[in-house]
């Protein structure tokens, strides 16, 4: 995920040159400045000048501008690896947006607030990937929560394929996979379509894991695995291609254990089942004739398990175009 993080901080820096919309035109003039200032690599001037401008955003109750404000302290203080001092500011932020009910503000006016998710979902993949670090997990689900909740209305399909990434993880090691299951779905669409590889691959890994977890729907997992295939070629990071061949290994080793489990166990019920059956008969002793009688019942037994739990049905009705060509839509 590092390398994931690390392509993301160049896309957080372009998102906060985003027009900030505060209640006093001065607020607005000089907050919306920021952006421009953190491109250009000019932390110090933007630390400085978000200082100044928060009390007077407190002393007009602008939450808009406050969150703005915060929203930019915390990205100077990543940018100069104070990673505490950030997690801070990103928190304050977050307290903010609730308070103010920033989402439901955004949702109302989407096309004229679309900035605001430009904005607010990459402060919350900050708070997740920090909060993870400090092994806060509480915190980073609390956060990838409401996360997905602002992905969910998100109509940038670029933030919401870069953003999934990040948001899924706490949620899929909390085992929330159906959750998050049809926001994987459209991301790893929208990755794929704007030809964002390595993300896809990465969504291509939740998929499966949900598939092999979740729902133990092993035609659509198999599905996963072959469009996860054909991103290996196009993909560009090697740490994504390892964790996607790592995940696809394990699901498939599991699959395969799993289907001789579930075939032994078919075999023992009904070697118990004949057992119990001959136990109730006077004469326990089988003749030559009832023993290879028995054999061949529990090898035919054996044959259909296999048979079973080798077949694949058709894909997901709801993904096929996916499945048919996962690289083109």
């Amino acid at each position: 995920m590092d390398v994931i993080q690390k392509i993301w901080i160049i896309v957080l820096l372009s998102f906060n040159a985003c027009e900030i919309q505060a209640t006093d035109s001065t607020l607005i003039e000089r907050v919306s400045s920021f952006g421009i200032l953190l491109q250009q690599g000019k932390y110090d001037e933007v630390l400085d000048e978000a200082e100044k401008l928060l009390p007077e955003a407190v002393k007009q109750r602008d939450l808009m501008a406050q969150g703005a404000i915060h929203n930019a302290l915390g990205s100077c203080r990543m940018s100069r690896g104070e990673r505490q001092q950030a997690l801070r500011e990103y928190t304050i932020c977050a307290d903010i947006c609730e308070r103010g009910n920033f989402l439901q503000v955004a949702k109302d006016n989407k096309p004229k607030n679309h900035t605001m998710f430009q904005l607010y979902i990459p402060m919350y993949m900050e708070l997740i990937s920090l909060n993870i670090q400090y092994g806060n997990r509480v915190e980073a689900l609390h956060y990838a929560r409401t996360g997905l909740r602002w992905l969910s209305v998100c109509n940038d399909r670029k933030v919401r394929a870069i953003a999934t990434v990040q948001i899924a993880e706490p949620l899929m090691e909390n085992k929330e996979c159906r959750l998050v299951y049809p926001l994987l779905v459209q991301s790893f669409v929208d990755a794929t379509d704007l030809e964002l590889y390595d993300f896809a691959l990465q969504l291509c890994s939740y998929l499966i894991i949900c598939e092999d977890i979740e729902y133990k729907r092993s035609p659509d997992e198999y599905e996963w695995i072959k469009a996860g295939d054909m991103l290996l070629s196009l993909a560009t990071v090697d740490d994504v291609k390892n964790d996607y061949t790592g995940v696809r290994d394990k699901v498939m080793s599991n699959r395969t254990t799993r289907s001789q489990d579930e075939v032994a166990e078919h075999v023992s019920n009904d070697t118990a089942s004949v057992m119990s059956l001959h136990s109730e008969q006077e004469d326990p002793v089988l003749t030559d004739s009832q023993d290879s009688t028995l054999l061949n019942d529990v090898q035919d037994s054996v044959t259909d398990s296999i048979q079973s739990t080798s077949e694949l049905s058709p894909p997901i009705s709801n993904i096929t175009t996916v499945h048919e060509n996962p690289l083109t839509f």
